[in-house]
């Protein structure tokens, strides 16, 4: 069996340099060993990357049976647990897909419009003027918001502060870390620290069930809420989805879509706020909508799609996508073996200079100009894995960099070229990209 190049570095050195700089690891190992490389990842096995987007279509358009997703995710199931739609595969990952995408229709993502806006201006209110600060705790907190709402609903009980409380302390964790997750089997031998983590899922989980189990006595019908869609799902058979099937997708979306969003909004600022040319137009479309504009009016700019996009783009926040062979295929070129991990690079596919011209420069012009095929621009994944969440982080996106847009006027504080630190799955911007509010401002009242 003939593998691609790798580096020369021993396994736990690789590990090392995947874990702490994702993207300029990807960049050299690009650079000097080709488009294709391995990757052997110490406890993981060996990983093929690939970026072009012939061999990325083999992978995403392969049989599903021959290319497990769920096998790739395995380090989240201590904490998204085994029934998440991220860990299953084959006939049940089918089932559950089916019965989550109700949840992100278009007509109910577009419902969440109005809430999306209000809660963008409310917290780009506290804000002071003049003073450098972070603004991914500020994004994190937005779609901390949102997606207690979205999935709960908007009342505000005292166990609802509570589960919000709970799922706040696990987040702000700095336990809560992808190279750390897979020790909770450890018990007690990982440490009285890491049991008070443990105690902090626990009791988030807790929670969740006693919203479970409350709101399965009462009528769904009327509520627009995330878990009246999961309680009311009936499969092809007629069944309803089990109490830890509902539990662990709640988890799933909870952890997922709020922290990936949250950190590519944060890079959205700074990408904006580093093109002073894109700043101002989309800062100037924004306002020419007027004082009594809606999210849906925001959310329909496509200048502002184009910008959401190109952000992705350049700072994908998950910079691979991992499937597990299940036998013996051949990708690219290499024939790969049962239990290596295909990897297709999002990364560095977005960077690729016969797809995208000048790749690193920051120009949402591109997505006007012209479409890109799905194995060539994917953010979200592709294939029947692609993120079922997408439609609703891309309108979110759209409506809270459009609100800030209108509502507050920023420059960037600090340092100018931020680098790439992880957080949990994602890749987020180092010191949560500093920036200033400025005097002038548009429609926001000072706090």
């Amino acid at each position: 069996m003939t593998l691609p190049p790798r580096p020369e570095l021993s396994s736990a050195q690789q590990t090392l340099q995947w874990m702490t700089r994702p993207y300029g690891f990807l960049e050299e190992c690009a650079a000097t060993l080709g488009e294709t490389f391995a990757l052997d990842f110490r406890g993981y096995g060996v990983g093929v990357i690939f970026s072009s987007p012939e061999a990325i279509q083999e992978v995403l358009g392969g049989d599903p049976e021959v290319f497990w997703a769920g096998a790739g995710n395995g380090i989240l199931k201590p904490f998204l647990g085994e029934n998440s739609l991220l860990l299953l595969e084959g006939e049940r990952h089918r089932r559950e897909r089916k019965l989550l995408m109700p949840s992100f229709g278009r007509g109910r993502v577009q419902a969440y419009g109005e809430l999306i806006h209000r809660v963008t201006q409310e917290i780009c209110r506290e804000w002071a003027f003049d003073a450098p600060f972070a603004v991914r705790p500020s994004m994190q907190k937005v779609a901390f918001r949102l997606i207690i709402e979205m999935v709960f609903g908007p009342e505000r009980t005292e166990r609802r502060q509570r589960l919000s409380r709970a799922f706040a302390a696990v987040l702000d964790d700095e336990l809560f870390n992808l190279a750390l997750l897979s020790q909770r089997a450890g018990g007690e031998a990982a440490g009285a620290r890491w049991a008070q983590f443990v105690g902090q899922l626990d009791e988030l989980s807790a929670l969740i069930y006693e919203e479970i189990d409350e709101r399965r006595t009462e009528d769904q019908q009327a509520r627009g809420d995330i878990l009246a869609v999961l309680l009311e799902a009936r499969d092809e058979e007629g069944q309803p989805m089990l109490r830890e099937e509902i539990h662990d997708e709640v988890l799933t979306l909870m952890a997922t879509g709020h922290e990936s969003t949250a950190t590519a909004l944060a890079w959205g600022i700074y990408w904006l706020l580093s093109s002073p040319q894109v700043y101002a137009r989309a800062r100037r479309e924004m306002l020419a909508l007027g004082e009594a504009c809606t999210g849906g009016q925001i959310a329909q700019s496509a200048y502002l799609e184009a910008v959401v996009k190109e952000i992705l783009r350049l700072t994908p926040v998950i910079p691979v996508i991992a499937r597990q062979v299940q036998r013996e295929v051949k990708v690219g070129g290499y024939t790969l073996e049962p239990g290596m991990v295909a990897m297709p690079a999002i990364y560095l596919a977005h960077r690729r200079a016969e797809v995208f011209e000048e790749p690193e420069r920051f120009w949402p012009e591109r997505f006007l100009d012209r479409t890109y095929r799905s194995h060539q621009f994917l953010p979200f994944g592709g294939g029947v894995r692609r993120c079922i969440g997408a439609r609703l982080a891309m309108y979110e996106m759209k409506i809270v960099l459009g609100t800030l847009l209108r509502n507050v006027d920023l420059e960037l504080a600090g340092e100018r070229a931020l680098r790439p630190v992880r957080r949990l799955v994602t890749i987020a911007p180092s010191g949560g990209t500093q920036v200033v509010r400025r005097r002038e401002s548009a429609l926001c009242e000072s706090p």
